[in-house]
This record gives structure tokens, C-alpha cells and sequence, in this order.
């Protein structure tokens, strides 16, 4: 009997990956070089390690297995452990080892003795942060043995969360204090729901160096928004031409005295006679980013999880109702910096996961939609900055 198994793992030398092997097994073996050979009786297992350490042409080796290994996953369709397998190709694309394992022993299969080879072997790629692959590289088991996920879209687990390389000690010293601590609630949130998040990256703004619009240009960016976002909803559901949508238009501009709110490029948009539909379906989105400066000016109550869109029909109701910068200014209750700075941690790190998934072609994590993620995260950038509308940083 013959089989062959796979670690990839976060252990990046040869010397930690065997040591592990040496432990996990109990022999106090000595390997020899990258190799490390355990013999009980008829059964020979041979460990061979790959690690940075073994120089470029390794490394290269790791990753060639890596991407192979994802290339496996990946396409693999699972309605019920999307997440789950979002994470474990998480876990396998940060991978700096590579671990081959060829175990016999004679005659027939022995199920009781490849079931204890199986778990001491999960051991070893617990210790090493990484993942067994079983069953002919078609299944990825945890330190336990438990079945993180299969080519058949299968997990024996509720979820599962990716090993990270912790942050070294001092890495964080001299920040901000109130930004480190929305950061940490941030990660907290995206733990809790199971949404894997680097924690390498940086802080934003603290309160002492955010630049928060005043309550009136953020009324003023909510008209803005509002008007672009009809103007396209007109040309492509109600399927209006640019006359009329514009005439639609007209008195909203009017009662808010928009013109002075919009960014060169909105205003280019309204002004141009042959806009594409690339263009009309950008700017129907705006009504997210409108929720975002109605919440900042305390007319939504929450800033709700992102998976689905705002209720158009009741922000629309809400300007059509005030009419005015000066109404909309007259029941407003603007929320204070450390609010928007929340805020606006949560969806960066939000934005993080989503990109991240896209990346890798995948959809994004926990039920988010990615484009109302980087729709708030535009919105609340511009409120925690006061950068031009049209050239808001949302890079992750």
C-alpha cells in the first residue's frame, strides 16, 4: 500500500517544517536535508520539506504548487460553504511551504492505520498554520482531521477563519490611539462574521487629522447625488430622452441651487448630449453614496450591513420632501468625527475583502455587495477627507 499527501503551510524553512514532522511523529529523528524518514515496523513514511529557505528556484517551486492547488478549488461551485471556500483559498495563496508525504507499508489497505497516519499528519500541518490535502489532493482537512472543504464542495465545518502571520511586537507603537481602537473594532466585526482581513493594513485618519465637510457641503453633495442618480434612472428606466430627462430634472436643480454642488464630471455627465450607458448605469449608483451623506446628516438611522442596495423610493422621498439646502439643514442632526471615522474603518476593511475575492474571482465574502461596498467607501473617504468628489482615494 502506497499514498501521497500535501501540506501547504504558513512555516517558511526547512529546519521548523521537519522539526514539526520530528514532534508530531515522537521519533527524535534526525532529517537529512530537506528529507526526514520515519519507519514503524513495516510502515515508512518519507517527508521531503520545501521552504524559502532552499533559495529562488524553491520558492518559485512553492508557488507553482500553490497556484496549482487553487486552481483546483477555486471553480469549484458550493452553495452552502462560499465563505469557507473563500477563506481556505486564503489560507493555501499564503502559504510559504510546501510539504510532500509518500507513506507504505504491505499488503492490503489498513484503514485504522492510514486514519491514525491521516491525524498525526494534521497535526503536523496545524503546527506548521497550514492544511492537509487527503484523499488524492481532492480534500483540504484541518489540524483535527475535520474537513475544511472538497472538490465537491463539501465542509464538515460551520466556518472557518485563515492562519495569518501575526504583526510583529512595536508594529503599531506611536499611532493614534483612537485610530488603532477603530481599527481593532473593525477586525472585531469582520471576525465575528467570519470575513478574513489582513491585519497588515494601515490605520486611517485619527480625529486629530480627519478633515470632515461642513454639514452644508454635505447637504449640497447629497443633492448632488440625488439629481445624477434621476437623471439616469430617467434615461434608462423610464426610458426618457436627455431633453426630457433634463426638463425632469430642472426643479430639483433650481430648488437646491445645485449647480454649485457639482463635481466637474457630474456636470460634464449632465451636460453631455451622447452619454454612454457605461456612463447612465455609474450614475444610477449614486443613490448609495446619497445614503451615506443623508446618514451623515443624521436622517438614516444605520448605515445597515452591506448586502443588498438603499431604499431608493425613501431617500428620494426625503430630499423631494425638504426641496432645499436650507430644509434639509433645518432638521438635520450631523454626526460627530469619531462616528464618520467608524464608519468609514469598517467599510476600508469591508472594501479589503471584497477586492481581495475579486481578485482571485470569486464573489464577495459573507453575502456583501461589492459595489455598494466601494459606493460607501467613496462616500465615506469624501467625508472623513474632504477630497474632490471625482478623485476620492477607495484604493485598498
Amino acid at each position: 500500500m502506497e499514498s501521497i499527501l500535501y501540506i501547504l503551510c504558513h512555516a517558511s524553512t526547512v529546519p521548523e517544517i521537519l522539526a514539526a514532522a520530528d514532534h508530531a511523529f515522537g521519533t527524535n529523528t534526525p532529517g537529512s536535508g530537506n528529507k526526514l524518514t520515519l519507519r514503524n515496523g513495516d510502515l515508512s513514511v518519507e517527508i521531503s520539506a520545501y521552504g524559502e529557505d532552499l533559495g529562488e528556484e524553491c520558492v518559485q517551486f512553492i508557488r507553482t504548487q500553490i497556484d496549482a492547488v487553487c486552481g483546483h478549488f477555486a471553480p469549484v461551485e458550493t452553495e452552502q460553504h462560499t465563505d469557507i471556500k473563500i477563506n481556505a483559498l486564503h489560507q493555501l495563496t499564503g502559504s510559504k511551504g510546501f510539504v510532500h508525504i509518500r507513506y507504505t507499508y504491505p499488503g492490503a489497505e489498513d484503514g485504522e492505520t492510514e486514519e491514525q497516519l491521516t491525524l498525526t499528519l494534521c497535526a503536523v500541518a496545524g503546527a506548521l498554520h497550514g492544511l492537509l490535502l487527503a484523499r488524492e489532493g481532492t480534500a483540504l482537512l484541518d489540524e483535527q482531521g475535520r474537513l475544511v472543504f472538497n472538490d465537491e464542495g463539501e465542509s464538515s465545518l460551520p466556518w472557518f477563519m485563515p492562519w495569518e502571520r501575526p504583526l510583529p511586537p512595536g508594529f503599531f507603537d506611536g499611532v493614534p490611539e483612537d485610530a488603532l481602537r477603530r481599527r481593532n473594532e473593525s477586525l472585531a466585526f469582520c471576525k465575528a462574521r467570519h470575513i478574513h482581513v489582513t491585519e497588515w493594513l494601515p490605520l486611517i485618519e485619527s480625529e486629530a487629522d480627519a478633515a470632515v465637510p461642513a454639514p452644508e457641503e454635505i447637504a449640497g453633495r447629497a443633492a448632488a447625488l440625488l439629481i445624477v442618480a434621476i437623471y439616469s434612472e430617467c434615461l434608462l428606466q423610464e426610458k426618457m430622452s436627455v431633453e426630457d430627462a433634463r426638463d425632469f430634472v430642472a426643479p430639483i436643480i433650481e430648488g437646491y441651487g445645485a449647480e454649485r454642488f457639482f463635481s466637474p464630471a457630474e456636470a460634464a455627465y449632465l451636460e453631455n448630449d451622447d452619454s454612454s450607458e457605461q456612463d447612465r448605469i455609474q450614475f444610477i449608483w449614486q443613490y448609495e453614496p446619497l445614503m451615506v451623506m443623508l446618514w451623515a446628516l443624521g436622517y438614516v438611522d444605520d448605515l445597515f450591513y452591506p448586502d443588498r442596495i438603499c431604499d431608493v423610493p425613501a431617500l428620494s422621498r426625503m430630499m423631494y420632501e425638504h426641496g432645499s439646502i436650507d430644509a434639509l439643514m433645518a432638521d438635520a442632526k450631523p454626526r460627530g468625527t469619531g462616528e464618520l471615522l467608524s464608519a468609514a474603518d469598517l467599510i476600508f476593511r469591508l472594501d479589503w475583502a471584497c477586492v481581495d475575492a475579486r481578485i482571485h474571482g470569486l464573489p464577495a465574502p459573507a453575502g456583501m455587495d461589492g459595489g455598494v461596498v466601494v459606493e460607501r467607501h467613496k462616500a465615506l473617504n469624501w467625508l472623513i477627507t474632504c477630497e474632490e468628489w471625482d478623485h476620492v482615494d477607495v484604493s485598498t
